[in-house]
């Protein structure tokens, strides 16, 4: 109810850009395909901050894991993507065929991601994984997956030194986890030493010695080692057998 006199104010403000937060990951949490299916998992940059002022980016890095006897990489030429917004753009894509490995599924795990910017800043974003599930992975007849481990490579069953004079080792490779059976036997066939229990709960090396400690203690004589990886149905589907003599 009263007259004032007006006053103009005048404020410069000087602002910042709000800071805008990414995240990388994949464009679905769990991807269903079929074995010999080729596929394509798209990685995508997402963002719920607003964008104040264009945001400029050199290049994305993203290191990606997965089970290498599932899916067999396909690949392919430099991509080069715009950044529009923060909804979801795909920067990248990874190509792969399905094949039959060694078990049912496969994480797509992102284990380093970071963005270059225009001003040469280098920022780690946040990081989000995925699953891949292959939906016919073939079975027995009882109903047990069929499971294959391509990369698995052959039987390794070596004795070294060979001849036995102090001391020496037989070293195992390439048996499956909790399978194979492994035997010393003597020339007569008769199994002098059997070695599977500690096979299967991981030993790989096995000391040989005529006396004293060692997990193989035996007199002179010759000896075979064998190694067996049974299927799933007991036969036998590979083996090795090494000869060695303790002097």
């Amino acid at each position: 109810s009263k007259s004032v006199d007006p006053t103009n104010i005048v404020v410069n403000v000087t602002m910042k850009p709000r800071p805008v937060r990414f995240s990388m990951g994949f464009i679905a949490d769990t991807f269903y395909h079929r074995i010999g299916d080729t596929v394509s998992f798209d990685v995508v940059l997402t963002t719920t901050d607003p964008f104040d002022q264009p945001v400029t980016m050199n290049s994305f890095v993203c290191d990606v894991t997965f089970n290498p006897t599932m899916l067999v990489t396909l690949p392919s030429g430099e991509q080069t993507r715009e950044v529009i917004d923060g909804s979801g753009q795909v920067i990248a894509q990874g190509r792969f065929v399905v094949v039959l490995g060694d078990a049912d599924r496969s994480p797509l795990t992102i284990k380093q991601s970071s963005i270059s910017y225009g001003d040469g800043k280098t920022q780690t974003v946040q990081s989000r994984s995925a699953m891949v599930l292959v939906t016919n992975v073939w079975r027995y007849q009882d109903g047990r997956p069929r499971y294959v481990n391509p990369m698995q490579g052959v039987l390794v069953a070596d004795v070294d030194p060979n001849p036995v004079v102090s001391q020496s080792t037989l070293t195992i490779r390439n048996v499956p986890n909790q399978g194979g059976r492994l035997d010393v036997i003597d020339a007569l066939g008769q199994v002098r030493v059997d070695l599977t229990g500690k096979l299967r709960t991981g030993a790989r090396d096995f000391t040989i010695s005529s006396s004293g400690s060692a997990d193989i203690v035996l007199p002179a004589g010759s000896y075979y080692a064998r190694l067996l990886v049974e299927g799933a149905s007991g036969g036998t589907i590979n083996s090795v057998v090494r000869l060695f003599v303790v002097q």
